[in-house]
């Protein structure tokens, strides 16, 4: 099969630097030689659910415990809530995350994709929760701090998140990520947990430090916080708008 696919993040088109990891359904997933990324060679394939069903998932034990470890983090990047500080989580899960940031005083909101989901965030945890994509997304007011953990993977461009990330930050704010680090694909191949999820097309672009670090360099972003968080597999950085 013919390797046609334009690179995600540093849009390589070069066939020869693109190494083959798999197929899945007929469609190749390959990596980038240049920036490290792991992405579909074309998009039109079955797009994944983000409903109330599959965000109901998340209420796991694990799931709770790390959203006070994250929590807790999450404060040294903004600072104590003097003036209210704006904090904006994309993709919350199960929520507990703004529910805790809002517990402490920051100013604390959500920004979801499904209606419903939404409706429940909003209802049993009273977190102001926006519908819609943040690709597009556009806030009045900038926000201190962006947190999303485990979005990235799910976006087809990761520029226009970043893009958008740059509009709703305002100047010396952070951009917290938590996505899937690839170089864990070395110890565990194709049966890396991050490959076989439950849909099998819901990770389309997968990164590693390099990768992260490409996009802030493009970004004029300063990386203020870097870690292999282990147990998750998967790489956490803090970026700083300046």
């Amino acid at each position: 099969m013919r390797i046609k696919g334009q690179c995600p993040v540093c849009k390589s088109v070069c066939h020869e630097c693109k190494r083959r990891i798999e197929e899945v359904q007929g469609v190749l997933r390959l990596e980038c030689a240049y920036c490290g990324a792991i992405f579909f060679d074309t998009d039109s394939h079955p797009k994944p659910t983000y409903d109330l069903a599959y965000n109901m998932y998340f209420h796991r034990p694990s799931d709770i415990r790390k959203a006070g470890i994250m929590a807790e983090q999450l404060t040294q990047f903004i600072g104590p809530p003097l003036g209210k500080e704006k904090f904006l989580e994309v993709g919350s899960g199960n929520g507990l995350i703004p529910f805790l940031m809002q517990s402490m005083g920051y100013d604390a909101t959500d920004l979801e994709l499904d209606d419903e989901h939404a409706e429940y965030i909003t209802t049993h945890l009273l977190i102001k929760t926006h519908v819609g994509q943040f690709e597009k997304y556009t806030s009045p007011d900038k926000y201190t701090l962006i947190y999303a953990s485990h979005v990235l993977e799910h976006c087809i461009d990761p520029h226009t998140f970043l893009t958008s990330a740059m509009n709703n930050l305002k100047k010396g704010g952070v951009l917290f990520l938590d996505t899937p680090d690839v170089g864990f694909v070395k110890q565990y191949g194709t049966k890396w947990k991050h490959f076989r999820t439950r849909h099998p097309f819901e990770h389309v672009v997968l990164f590693r430090e390099a990768t992260l670090l490409y996009l802030a360099k493009k970004y004029n972003l300063k990386v203020i916080y870097s870690m292999h968080a282990v147990p998750f597999q998967s790489i956490q950085m803090a970026f700083e708008k300046q």
